[in-house]
C-alpha cells in the first residue's frame, strides 16, 4: 500500500522535487529505458494503480459503457464517475496524454485483447452503449 509520510515538506521543496521528476520523465526518450525506470521507481501496486487509471481514462474518453469498464478493469462505479468528473473539470494535460495513448496501436490492441479473455466475456459487446 502506498504510504505518505505524515511529516510535510515545505512547498518550495515539494515543487522543486516535482520539477526534477518531470525533468527525468521528459528526458527519458526510449520506451525500454522508461519501462526500466518506472519499473524500478514505482512499486507493483503503484504501477497497477497508474495503469488502471490510464486505461480507465482512455475507456471513458472512448465512450465505453460504465458496466463494461467495471467488468474489464474491476473498478467501482464511484471510481469511474470520479474519473469522469476529473476529465470534465478540465484536466487538459491528462486528457492530452490519454488521447495520445488511445491513438497508439498497442493500447487499442490491449483493449481488444481484454474482451477476448473468457473471464471478461459476459455477453456484453465492447462497444455497446446505453
Amino acid at each position: 500500500m502506498t504510504h505518505v509520510s505524515r511529516f510535510p515538506i515545505p512547498k518550495d521543496v515539494y515543487f522543486e522535487i516535482l520539477d526534477e521528476l518531470y525533468w527525468v520523465l521528459a528526458d527519458v526518450k526510449k520506451p525500454e529505458e522508461m519501462k526500466s525506470f518506472l519499473g524500478d521507481f514505482f512499486t507493483k501496486t503503484e504501477r497497477l494503480m497508474l495503469a488502471k487509471r490510464l486505461a480507465l481514462a482512455g475507456m471513458i474518453i472512448q465512450k465505453y459503457d460504465t458496466d463494461i469498464i467495471k467488468k474489464v478493469l474491476h473498478v467501482s462505479t464511484g471510481t469511474i464517475y470520479r474519473m469522469k468528473e476529473k476529465l470534465d473539470r478540465g484536466g487538459i494535460g491528462f486528457e492530452l496524454g490519454v488521447k495520445r495513448i488511445i491513438k497508439h496501436e498497442a493500447f487499442q490492441a490491449f483493449i481488444s485483447e481484454l474482451f477476448k479473455r473468457p473471464h471478461h466475456d459476459q455477453g456484453i459487446h465492447p462497444l455497446a452503449t446505453t
